[in-house]
């Protein structure tokens, strides 16, 4: 009642493709140039971006309070189930 039929027929979208490979490519070129054949770039980054990159490596820390709701919800169900 009401819903919109998404079943049919689809396109593909090479625009979108192009420009996701372009990304992609310049982002592995950009990775290579960074790492390969300029290493002190990335020293320099990670000193200019010391707060970033630290949190960066503990993941932003999202896992924490996710883990936190999610764990307490888990825990809670499996105790009501039995």
């Amino acid at each position: 009642p009401g819903l919109v039929d998404l079943r049919g027929e689809h396109h593909t979208n090479w625009l979108l493709m192009a420009i996701s490979t372009v990304i992609g490519l310049a982002g592995i070129g950009a990775a290579y140039w960074m790492y390969v054949a300029q290493p002190a770039v990335a020293e320099q980054a990670t000193q200019r971006l010391a707060l970033l990159f630290d949190l960066s490596r503990g993941k932003f820390y999202c896992s924490f309070g996710e883990g936190y709701v999610f764990g307490k919800w888990q825990a809670r169900s499996i105790g009501q189930s039995r």
